[in-house]
Order: C-alpha cells, then structure tokens, then sequence
C-alpha cells in the first residue's frame, strides 16, 4: 500500500500544468496532512513530473479540519480535546457491546459571553466531505449533530458545527431546530473555501465561529 512519504514524493514531482491545474488545491490540502507543518508552509511548487494520487478525501479532510479548527482558536484560549472512548456518547442495552460514536473534533473555548472565561464551553466540530454548498442537510446528519450538542455543549445553548468544502467562496449558513417545546439545537454549516489557502481559510472559521 502506498505510504504518506511516497505520497509526498509524487506531490513533489508535480509539475503543473493547463491540464492538470485544477488538482493543485488538493494537492496544497494534502500537504498540510502529510506534512504534518502549519498552515503557512504548503505552497511551494517542486518538482517537474506530474503523477496520479489516489486520497481517501474524507479521512483527509477530517484531519484538516481538525487542524484548521485547532489553528483558528489557539491564539483566543480554545483547544481541540481529544476525543477518547471516556468522552464518546456510549449507547448500552443493545444487542452485543456498548458502542459509542463522537465528533472529529471537540473544542473547548473560555466560555459563553456572561458565564465567566473560567468556565469552559465544548463545542463539537464535524468535518463532512459533502457539497452541502449545494445540497440541504441531510437528515442523518441533522440527527447525528443535534446528539453532538445535546451531549457536549451547553444545556441552555446546544450548538453543534458541520465544515465541509466548498470550492469558490466561503459561506456560512446557521440552522435552527425547534420542536413543540422549543429550540432543540443550532447547527453551523461553515463552507470552506478549497481554492484559497489553508491559511485563510483558517482565518475565516475563526471569523465564523467567533
């Protein structure tokens, strides 16, 4: 099976051209996995040879997206906790084991505005390799992020976030989910834009989340 230093190796000796240019922006986002450098440090063009590279894309974007995340809120005291089976929501009584499911990324923030920014707030952050720039939420991940906020942000305010690519601009749109009782959830889809660089489009999930 092709290793991640033989995956470097064929980006490096891309040389790009009319006919291939369009593969460049993925490229420049699987750096920033492969790599394992920050998000300044992608887009020097190496080599002369173009190869194929085959990418499992939503494994790959899970992990930009947790980085993106971890990069937009450092600086402003958030970090990205890691998600263990002792934090995972656990579903018992089924048939065989426990299982349990969680987020690609959980943040922990300084907290809401009028709580104190001794007490921390979770935020949990699902990467989704979906054109959700054209498509309405699905329904199994309206369910699947409204458990996330139910489980881990605030009782009072359960928020949850979809970030999924879109290549061309960012955007942002917010969801509301209210049942006869009230407000059962808010749902951030944040669009990031693949065209532009790691480095502003970690700017522009700070500004959208903030």
């Amino acid at each position: 099976a092709p290793t991640p230093a033989a995956a470097l190796r064929a980006l490096d000796r891309t040389h790009y051209t009319r006919l291939n240019a369009r593969y460049r922006p993925a490229h420049t986002w699987a750096r920033l996995l492969l790599r394992g450098g920050g998000v300044t440090d992608l887009l020097a063009d190496l080599g002369t040879a173009a190869d194929g590279l085959l990418l499992a894309m939503p494994a790959l974007w899970e992990a930009v997206v947790r980085r993106l995340v971890a990069e937009s809120f450092g600086p402003h005291g958030g970090h990205v906790l890691s998600v263990g089976s002792s934090v995972g929501i656990t579903v018992r009584g089924d048939l065989g084991n426990a299982s349990a499911f969680r987020p690609d990324c959980l943040l922990s923030l300084p907290g809401l505005p009028g709580h104190g920014t001794a007490q921390r707030t979770l935020l949990p952050v699902d990467a989704k390799y979906k054109r959700y720039d054209r498509h309405r939420v699905s329904a199994a991940d309206l369910h699947q992020l409204l458990t996330y906020g139910s489980g881990y942000a605030p009782v009072e305010a359960p928020a949850a976030v979809i970030v999924h690519p879109q290549p061309g601009g960012h955007d942002r749109r917010v969801l509301q989910v209210r049942g006869p009782k009230g407000l059962l959830g808010t749902l951030h889809v944040i669009g990031v834009d693949t065209r532009t660089t790691p480095e502003r489009a970690t700017e522009w999930i700070g500004s959208a989340l903030r």
